[in-house]
């Protein structure tokens, strides 16, 4: 059956049971009914019987709105997400464009249940088109199926379970309501996709425009997605019966495999083309990695290593390796970040690797960024009169960030005014005006000092720009001991001074001109 667009599925439900259908959809090309069920009880269901009804596009109800039932031998393990096999519907459903669906029964260790009605409240599945979900997973996690929704008497959780509302904790990924609700709803989710699109696209403002339309709207139909789109994601785990199986005819297929894998190698070694192979591979790999897909690259070299075990790749794995644990370290700080962690944020921050180029400039910003931020706590807490919590705050920053000469100023100041006072709920964003006025005048003499000078990097990485200014465009992230020649300063406020220097990056040596903030100096 050709393309076609379908209108929400409407699910039925109880949510105090454990059993619940976390999202079902008609299927296109060949015509059929993919449903999702989670587990969330101590029982072993191994059948399952649900009611359908069927409706057009306009929302009608066909045959009557009459009830067909759709049963399935299965075995969901308990606290687990079962996909069924997509039920194949004939020509009398071909005018299907929306379902009416529920559980009627299922059997589980306890014998046959039949769901009762009362207390069944019906919710509308979101609408996520494909490409839309895959850049949520992207951005947010590969494990986020639908939008967090708080409701009258329940809410969603972003795996698709639903809970009763005085349950804090999602029953089936033990994600916390309040976080859900706060940060993965409909609304705050496309606005996370506005922000990084905006950060990382290239695209013309046209095209930019269209793209944020497209990912922000909320979707009342969409096109239905075919049979082979979804099933290398609709994958189930191994059943207790097939893992039994697995475990007794582990050691017969483990013997096959070494044959198999021995006779590979040896007529390997004789083809012809083999170190051509193994050259365009290499390649690819090193396109791969300077695309950022460090991943991919990485099954390169395991391929080329399984095909030909003779050849020396560990610099390349080392490298592979390095640059996974560097790009994993930054999407962990970004959920640090989300979850307001910002002293962990640093620290994984802090070990993203120049090699890796896609991300290491990113998180030079970043580590700019937090030490504004997590500064700014401590000096609210200074000025509200809470000097331990702002010494305390500042003293873990330092540990995550030791050579921060700005974290080092702050608390010295803070140290040595034993007789704290009380100012205004409003804090100045700028710390130095507003704790030492005569700061202001002093920068003058810091400019003059710093004047035709040598100086080293002291931060982990440090943003080398085109102009002075913290929006200028990132010439270079030089590491932390690169070399510096002041050759003019500038003065912005009372905060900082820009040096325009000529730098000399201590890893690749090359040269650079541009400018840099004093606060990435050795004092």
């Amino acid at each position: 059956m050709e393309n076609f667009r379908t209108l929400p599925t409407t699910i039925y439900f109880n949510p105090n049971e454990t059993l619940q259908i976390s999202k079902a959809e008609l299927l296109s090309e060949e015509f059929s009914l993919a449903i999702d069920i989670l587990n969330m009880g101590e029982e072993t269901v191994n059948k399952i019987t649900l009611s359908v009804k069927f409706k057009n596009f306009s929302g009608e109800y066909l045959f009557n709105g009459g009830e067909f039932y759709f049963s399935s031998d299965v075995e969901i393990l308990p606290h687990s997400k079962y996909y069924l096999k997509p039920f194949s519907l004939d020509e009398r459903f071909s005018s299907s464009r929306s379902i009416d669906i529920r559980i009627d029964s299922y059997n589980a260790n306890k014998g046959v249940k039949k769901i009762s009605m009362d207390g069944e409240v019906q919710i509308l599945q979101p609408i996520i088109p494909e490409k839309k979900l895959e850049k949520i997973k992207e951005i947010l996690g590969p494990d986020i199926n639908t939008y967090g929704e708080n409701l009258l008497d329940y809410w969603r959780c972003i795996c698709g379970a639903i809970n009763p509302k005085d349950i804090e904790e999602c029953r089936f990924c033990k994600r916390n309501k309040n976080f859900v609700l706060n940060n993965l709803t409909e609304a705050l989710i496309n606005s996370k996709i506005v922000n990084e699109i905006l950060q990382t696209s290239d695209r013309s403002v046209i095209e930019m425009e269209s793209l944020e339309r497209n990912m922000t709207r909320s979707n009342l139909t969409k096109v239905a997605p075919t049979k082979e789109s979804i099933t290398k994601s609709r994958i189930n785990d191994l059943s207790l019966s097939y893992k039994k199986t697995i475990k007794k005819t582990k050691n017969i297929f483990n013997t096959i495999f070494k044959i198999l894998l021995a006779l590979v190698i040896f007529f390997g070694l004789f083809l012809f083309g083999r170190k051509i192979y193994e050259k365009n591979r290499l390649a690819k790999a090193e396109i791969l990695i300077e695309e950022g897909d460090y991943t991919r690259a990485e099954n390169i070299y395991k391929n080329i290593s399984r095909i030909n075990p003779s050849i020396d790749l560990s610099k390349e794995f080392d490298k592979a390796n390095s640059l996974i644990k560097s790009d994993n370290y930054f999407k962990n700080a970004n959920r640090e970040v989300l979850d307001g962690d910002y002293i962990e944020a640093v620290k994984s921050l802090n070990k993203v690797i120049p090699q890796d180029e896609k991300n290491f400039t990113k998180a030079g910003e970043k580590l700019e960024e937090l030490e504004d931020i997590i500064l700014q706590k401590a000096i609210g807490f200074y000025h509200k009169g809470d000097k331990d919590n702002a010494i305390g705050l500042i003293k873990s920053y330092i540990q995550a960030e030791p050579l921060s000469v700005r974290a080092e100023n702050i608390l010295k100041d803070i140290k040595v005014n034993k007789n704290l006072i009380k100012v205004s709920e409003v804090i100045d964003e700028d710390y130095e005006k507003s704790t030492d006025d005569a700061n202001a005048v002093s920068m003058k003499e810091l400019a003059g000092s710093l004047l035709n000078t040598y100086q080293k990097v002291t931060m982990k990485m440090a943003n080398l720009r085109k102009e002075a200014d913290a929006d200028s465009d990132i010439i270079t992230t030089l590491p932390q001991g690169s070399e510096l020649y002041i050759e003019k300063t500038k003065i912005e406020g009372s905060t900082r001074v820009w040096c325009y220097v000529q730098a000399k990056n201590i890893e690749n040596e090359k040269s650079y001109y541009g400018w840099i903030s004093n606060k990435v100096l050795m004092p």
